[in-house]
């Protein structure tokens, strides 16, 4: 379930969406952020340590 999640494993989640490109579709965050069930603050955050 992706509420037991850790942020490790939400962040290499996060990575591996980034890599495919995912997040270069407008919209994506908004979807991506719900169904990992996080906020999309805190997506936008995750990817920004990703950098």
């Amino acid at each position: 379930p992706m509420d037991k999640l850790t942020k490790q494993d939400r962040l290499d989640i996060i990575r591996n969406i980034k890599d495919r490109g995912i997040f270069l579709i407008k919209g994506a965050v908004g979807i991506v952020a719900p169904e990992l069930k996080i906020s999309i603050p805190t997506l936008y955050r995750y990817l920004q340590a990703l950098k």
